[in-house]
């Protein structure tokens, strides 16, 4: 499709900014911007997106009808293409990017990974699941038993706590969740404090590289772990936590 048509879409960078909603009255896609191991970019029609999550060099959409569109870094420079931006068919509940894999949670409850799988990141899981999230070189979900499984991650131990979970987020080595008692468990890597959860209640909790923030009932923020670069946040109430480029970011409340 010829680009003289994007003028007719008003660009709004998402994240890791070579998506754009709004505007376009249906998805757009430009074969003369994709380049090696970089899909063409897709302009996603307004109002068919539930969810966007950015993975460490590539970003994938879940749209209304349950189908996934991706785009960036599709392989890995050090040993070959992986994937990781070419989402299978299906209907999808949610998608999670990491760093060369994506795992996505289908509607029946079963869990699919594409991209590399070098360290069993994106090796097949029995059971169902209610949420996935996909970290550095590892994987974790939750069952619907709320007990969390994670897989993958071969360079710190990766096992759970046991308990109950209401959510789950996998980052650099690390890993944590918020348990159904509203408490946050973190397991891995702790170079620098990330995996050391403090006290308090918590609504929401995000991992990155090397740093964790939550969000708490109160809707204030906490993070923990290696003070770098943003890691840092603004004093005030919050509505959501979650990443970019394995960086957790803070949405904060209007």
């Amino acid at each position: 499709m010829a680009m003289t048509i994007l003028k007719r879409c008003v660009r709004v960078p998402i994240l890791l900014g070579v998506a754009f909603l709004a505007g376009c009255e249906s998805d757009v896609t430009d074969p003369s911007a994709a380049r090696p191991g970089r899909p063409q970019f897709v302009l996603l029609t307004p109002g068919t997106v539930v969810q966007v999550s950015a993975g460490y060099e590539h970003t994938c959409a879940l749209r209304t009808d349950g189908s996934l569109a991706c785009w960036g870094n599709n392989f890995n420079f050090d040993d070959g293409s992986h994937g990781q931006a070419t989402p299978p068919a299906g209907n999808f509940a949610q998608v999670s990017a990491g760093q060369y894999h994506t795992c996505g949670l289908k509607t029946n409850g079963t869990i699919g990974c594409w991209g590399s799988n070098d360290w069993g990141q994106s090796s097949t899981q029995v059971g169902v699941f209610t949420q996935v999230s996909a970290g550095y070189v590892q994987t974790c979900g939750i069952k619907t038993d709320s007990t969390v499984a994670c897989w993958g991650g071969v360079f710190w131990p990766q096992t759970p706590p046991a308990g109950a979970f209401t959510q789950v987020s996998a980052g650099g080595g690390h890993n944590c969740g918020v348990k159904t008692d509203e408490t946050v468990a973190c397991w891995g890597n702790n170079d620098y404090g990330e995996a050391a959860a403090p006290a308090g209640t918590f609504l929401q909790v995000s991992a990155g590289g090397l740093h964790t923030c939550g969000l708490t009932t109160e809707g204030t923020a906490v993070c923990w772990g290696r003070q770098h670069r943003r890691s840092s946040h603004a004093a005030g109430r919050y509505v959501h936590a979650g990443e970019r480029r394995r960086l957790p970011y803070l949405r904060a409340e209007d």
